[in-house]
């Protein structure tokens, strides 16, 4: 053991504390960021629902309104005019009300990937999700004969083949839910 190591013992305590704090940092920036995305989310969430309760009513008093007109237009106190207005302007409510909907369900979904939620890890590998109903292919059947294809010694392998291998219907791919394809489970 030599008796001067010109203070290495010293900085290698001062290396290891700079560790220690760098660490915690970031420990604590992280634990500051995930409180940041729940916070926001919960606030987006709550005023989702505030606006909703107002859309809704607004929705209501346009939908009384174009009653109103209907029942004004048939006893011939106003015109055509009048009647189609209200209805625009009632569907008009009843849309953004839809998007608000829609949006509040985007919040909550970003509240639970903010906590952590959502997903056991479960998936059930033994039943396909797509199918394709012309050719009865499946992902999983289009995969494993790619990967047959590209694994025997005697296939060729070019781009073109691989492309060809995998290559899925084209149903599926540009119309996932349209005229060729089974979505099961859903």
């Amino acid at each position: 053991m030599p008796l001067f190591n010109a203070g290495q013992l010293q900085a290698a305590a001062d290396v290891a504390r700079a560790q220690r704090d760098q660490y915690f940092i970031a420990y604590r920036s992280s634990v500051l960021t995930a409180l940041e995305d729940v916070e926001n989310a919960l606030v987006a969430l709550a005023q989702e629902r505030i606006r909703i309760g107002k859309l809704a009513a607004s929705a209501k008093s346009y939908g009384d309104a174009a009653r109103l007109e209907g029942t004004l237009y048939k006893a011939g106190e106003t015109s055509l005019l009048d009647v189609l207005d209200a209805q625009r302007s009632l569907y008009s409510a009843e849309d953004s009300l839809l998007q608000s909907r829609v949006l509040l369900a985007t919040n909550y979904i970003a509240l639970n990937k903010a906590l952590g939620g959502g997903w056991d890890g479960a998936v059930d590998t033994a039943k396909p999700e797509v199918v394709d109903v012309k050719t009865g292919l499946t992902a999983r059947r289009v995969v494993h004969d790619a990967m047959t294809k590209m694994c025997n010694p005697n296939h060729r392998l070019s781009l073109y083949s691989v492309i060809e291998a995998m290559r899925c219907p084209a149903s599926t791919i540009l119309h996932p839910l349209g005229s060729g394809v089974s979505m099961k489970g859903a």
